[in-house]
């Protein structure tokens, strides 16, 4: 027999879901993963209430079951004969819930005062598997590559609450998990915000797919009002971002009204997608237009290329064999209209988005070196000193300090 665990848990680990090693019975809620909601609902210590498959982490055989509870959040436990122990994969949802699902989602578990925009935020975070078929197909598949498929059953198992809970009178706590996520988000909407401020569309889109995988915005809003609600918010960043790309208030003010009118005359979600598509490429083209006066098409590709994949380990000759160019001519045009080298812009890309992240993230430096291409901390924090002539711990404080005194002075 094949260990098939690790395999599993890689396979979870690429769609966002998460694999635990639990014991039975589970006897309070802080001892169920899931994310922290029965946690943050009834208390962490409070009695987990809900009916678990028979499973025996001493069976000789290996045996699943797929799972729902109350929450309509699916799980996988399954045993695992070599190691001796359980294991859980969730939670993950296989639909969308709007507002109204969500009420009668903990209507029927008996928490009728909970915080909706914790629960919202809750759901939106969950991985969303819309079919779980395939997943449930994969696993099997995955199963008997490993040798393991004979010994496997796989039951349907509802988790069923043993008696009434009772809500906690704490105020809801976000996990490390939410934590986790929120801080990708925001990262990734920077991306994007910087991408717009120098016309860099397929930047921009490239960010934006990288949200839509992840975090409480990661999902289409389930109904008309909510994705117009979102592409408000949505046209005022990229209306922010424009900004900072040297377009004038003016052409920023006219063009946000005509999308103003867009969002609210549309008629259906479709609609809508295709006006957030318009206002990325009409924010980014506005940009274009004002840097176009500034670089040659050629030096512009490198800028959009630098800026969409500096976090990767991005290379002259690279981008030379991406635009079909010679790698000395790009060098030397670069420089010529630029007034510097490619390493030396791509470093000030690099640390323009590191000064960010440390003004307004709580991210370790070392995940913020990460972050910025530059895996190497100890040259990342050389390159910071001798650009900003301080270390980054110095920076971030320094940025904090200023901040407060902005703040006192208002």
């Amino acid at each position: 027999m094949i260990n098939y665990l690790p395999l599993l848990k890689k396979l979870a680990s690429e769609l966002r879901i998460q694999t635990t090693f639990i014991e039975l019975p589970v006897r309070t809620n802080r001892e169920f993963p899931d994310l922290g909601l029965r946690s943050a609902l009834f208390g962490p210590d409070a009695s987990f209430l809900e009916s678990m498959p028979p499973a025996d982490s001493n069976d000789s055989n290996i045996n699943i079951w797929t799972m729902q509870d109350t929450f309509q959040c699916h799980y996988f436990l399954g045993t695992d004969p070599l190691q001796k122990q359980l294991w859980l994969l969730g939670p993950y949802l296989t639909e969308d819930f709007g507002i109204s699902d969500i009420r009668r989602n903990i209507a029927k578990a008996g928490v009728f005062h909970a915080d909706l925009s914790y629960l919202r935020q809750y759901y939106r975070i969950v991985p969303l598997i819309q079919d779980e078929n395939l997943l449930y197909c994969v696993v099997r598949t995955l199963l008997a590559e490993s040798g393991c498929m004979n010994e496997t059953g796989i039951h349907a198992w509802e988790m069923v609450p043993s008696q009434k809970p009772v809500p906690a009178d704490n105020a809801f706590v976000q996990t490390e998990y939410h934590q986790d996520v929120l801080a990708h988000l925001y990262l990734h909407e920077q991306r994007m915000m910087e991408c717009i401020s120098r016309g860099n569309y397929d930047g921009a889109v490239s960010a934006i797919h990288r949200l839509e995988g992840q975090g409480p915005e990661a999902r289409i809003p389930n109904t008309l009002r909510d994705m117009k609600n979102y592409l408000i918010v949505f046209n005022t960043l990229c209306r922010l971002a424009a900004r900072d790309g040297g377009v004038s208030p003016w052409k920023i003010d006219r063009y946000s009204q005509e999308v103003s009118i867009a969002i609210e005359n549309a008629a259906g979600i479709h609609e809508l997608a295709a006006v957030q598509e318009n206002i990325l490429s009409k924010y980014c083209s506005l940009v274009q237009n004002v840097q176009n006066s500034m670089y040659s098409p050629t030096v512009q590709q490198m800028i959009n290329l630098m800026e969409t994949r500096f976090s990767q380990n991005l290379t002259l000759a690279e981008i030379a064999r991406m635009l079909s160019h010679n790698s000395n001519y790009l060098s030397i045009r670069f420089k010529e209209e630029t007034g510097k080298t490619f390493s030396e812009f791509l470093a000030d890309v690099r640390l323009a988005f590191a000064r960010k992240l440390l003004r307004e993230t709580n991210m370790p430096v070392t995940s913020i070196a990460a972050e910025c291409g530059i895996p190497d901390n100890n040259y990342f924090s050389r390159l910071f000193r001798k650009h900003e002539h301080m270390t980054p711990t110095q920076f971030r404080a320094k940025s904090r300090c200023k901040l407060i005194s902005d703040e006192k002075q208002m």
